[in-house]
C-alpha cells in the first residue's frame, strides 16, 4: 500500500515536471510561431507595401523576442525540435534576425520614392526567410520560398 502511494506520488510529480518545463513551454512557442504568422497575414499588404504602423512594427519586435525567450524556457530544445518538427535553434536565430530587420526597415526614415523601393524588396527577402527560417506561413499563398 505504501510503495503504492510513493509509486503515484512519484509519477505526478515528474508528470508534473514533463508538463511544465516540456509541454507548456513548446505549445508557448508554438503559440507564438502562430501569433508571428497571424501578423504577418493580417498586415500583409502593409509589410509589402512598406506602410505599416508604429503598433505593427513593436509588435513584430515583441514577438521576435518572446520566441527567443519561450525557447529559452524549453530543456533539450534540440530534442524536441527535430522530433516536433520545429525550426532548429539557429534557423530560430535566423528567424527573429530577420523580423528584427524587417521592423528596422518599416520605419519611416524618408518619402523618397526611390529608397522605399529599395525597403520594400528587402522587405520581402527578409520575409522569405523568416518563412524559411521559421516554418510557417506569412503570405496566403504557400510559404515563400527562396
Amino acid at each position: 500500500m505504501f510503495l503504492t502511494i510513493i509509486a503515484g506520488v512519484t509519477i505526478f510529480v515528474i508528470g508534473q515536471f514533463i508538463l511544465k518545463f516540456i509541454l507548456e513551454p513548446i505549445v508557448g512557442l508554438k503559440e507564438t510561431l502562430g501569433e508571428v504568422s497571424s501578423l504577418f497575414l493580417r498586415e500583409q499588404s502593409g509589410f509589402i507595401n512598406d506602410n505599416v504602423n508604429k503598433d505593427v512594427q513593436n509588435e513584430v519586435i515583441r514577438l521576435s523576442s518572446m520566441m527567443l525567450a519561450k525557447k529559452q524556457a524549453i530543456l533539450l530544445y534540440s530534442v524536441f525540435a527535430k522530433i516536433l518538427r520545429m525550426p532548429i535553434e539557429s534557423n530560430l536565430i535566423e528567424g527573429c534576425r530577420s523580423l528584427n530587420l524587417i521592423s528596422y526597415l518599416v520605419i519611416k526614415n524618408s518619402s523618397d520614392t526611390l529608397q522605399r523601393k529599395s525597403h520594400t524588396r528587402e522587405i520581402y527577402e527578409e520575409m522569405k526567410l523568416v518563412s524559411k527560417h521559421l516554418k510557417i506561413h506569412i503570405t496566403y499563398s504557400e510559404r515563400i520560398e527562396t
